[in-house]
């Protein structure tokens, strides 16, 4: 063990608090030092085996992702998630980061850019073959990320690299929930899709900015963890030469491998240096996802105050609320409700209504009431209340007024 510890020592023995960090991160979690080297070996043999198998099945786990977001199906899209295996090289771009090993960040990186045209081709060829392209919940659901799902994709992250490095625990049996809370294939499916549909813009951008956002943050805390437990020392370092030599990938990164400039990537001597590139890299992903948890939270603020100042339309006996909609503008939120009701509600109540909602919202609230009638006895009551159907603010365009009897007609139809 003294052996050991002295030869991960020299020159490049990191500080008394970083060496402490690393032994007691490595005794929680069962990692020795001689362990080290037999890690990065099996994680990086992972993550550059591209061979046939694995672009069959990550063609596969496409298109099964592109299916289910059309079906609307969760189960389909989970599916896909827990079969795709373009896991294995993000770890492995993590791991290279952390070692400093730059010949393995350039394959990985080049077969993480592949894997996500192959994708992204895969869901567009099957959105193209689809009779209907309708944007389902599945879809929208993965357009517009916020800081929320950087979050998720971080501690994806930590649990991957947690994962990698404990070798001699049964954590094995939590990979298929990291390749599901991860969630790389869905968001590269939506983004085919909306190529597929004819360039759905709107679904491309959020699409590939969910998916760039869980890769920063997988990256960066696969990184953390596998610095916190000493990958980043000579030991490890001199495995990863050895390697290279020993076991050249294949696939393409055994291609990518070929060129004599990746070959000459050397070892990135400056861990902070490291982590400062991923760091940037998920601060540019973090600044639009900020702008859109700030929607978000908006968005639900108005909503809240919409409701509860509605049930003033919701009276027993009188009225009901059929539907609600909030269009959201730069300037304020346009709401519309569709009421059933016994009594027409006049101006002064939406009046009302729109000054309490714009106090509790913190923003203009304007209200388009549509008034339904409703009645229950015969149907000739509703005489007196179909000339009104519909409540419009005095300086919109009021709509032209049918004939009673029309309307009778109508209804009874």
């Amino acid at each position: 063990m003294e052996t050991t510890r002295q030869e991960e020592g020299g020159e490049d023995k990191p500080g008394a608090i970083a060496g402490a960090v690393e032994e007691v991160a490595g005794e929680k979690l069962g990692v020795e030092p001689w362990e080290r080297p037999t890690i990065f070996r099996e994680a990086a043999g992972a993550a550059t085996d591209d061979g046939l198998a694995y672009w069959a099945v990550l063609v596969l786990s496409g298109a099964i992702a592109a299916l289910g977001l059309a079906m609307n199906s969760s189960a389909v899209v989970i599916g896909a998630m827990l079969v795709a295996p373009l896991l294995a090289p993000v770890m492995g771009l993590a791991l290279s980061l952390a070692v400093g090993d730059g010949r393995l960040a350039i394959e990985t990186a080049a077969l993480i850019i592949g894997s996500t045209l192959a994708v992204i081709v895969t869901g567009a060829l099957v959105t193209a073959i689809l009779p209907f392209h309708s944007i389902t919940m599945e879809i929208s659901a993965r357009t517009r990320p916020s800081t929320l799902d950087l979050a998720v994709a971080v501690f994806s992250g930590v649990v991957a690299a947690l994962v990698t490095v404990a070798r001699r625990s049964r954590l094995s049996a939590a990979i298929p929930g990291v390749a599901i809370a991860v969630a790389l294939i869905p968001p590269l499916a939506v983004a085919g899709y909306g190529v597929g549909a004819g360039w759905n813009e709107r679904l491309i951008r959020g699409s590939l900015l969910l998916y760039g956002a869980n890769l920063a943050g997988i990256v960066l805390s696969g990184m953390a963890v596998f610095l916190v437990v000493g990958m980043q020392r000579p030991s490890v370092i001199a495995a990863a030469r050895a390697w290279h030599q020993e076991d050249p990938p294949t696939g393409l990164a055994g291609w990518i491998d070929r060129f004599r400039w990746v070959r000459a990537a050397g070892v990135m001597r400056s861990p902070w240096a490291r982590v400062g590139l991923v760091l940037g890299f998920v601060v540019v992903m973090a600044v639009p996802l900020s702008e859109t948890l700030g929607q978000l939270a908006r968005e639900a603020r108005v909503r809240a105050s919409v409701e509860s100042v509605a049930e003033m339309f919701d009276v027993p006996g009188r009225s009901s609320i059929l539907n609600r909609q909030l269009l959201f503008g730069d300037r304020g939120t346009e709401v519309y409700l569709r009421v059933a009701t016994r009594e027409w509600f006049g101006d002064e109540e939406r009046r009302r209504f729109e000054r309490t909602a714009t106090q509790l919202a913190g923003e203009t609230v304007a209200l388009v009431l549509e008034q339904l009638p409703a009645t229950l006895g015969d149907v000739s009551d509703l005489a007196g209340l179909l000339p009104r159907a519909r409540d419009v603010p005095a300086d919109r365009p009021r709509p032209a007024e049918w004939k009673v009897s029309e309307l009778l007609a109508s209804v009874r139809a």
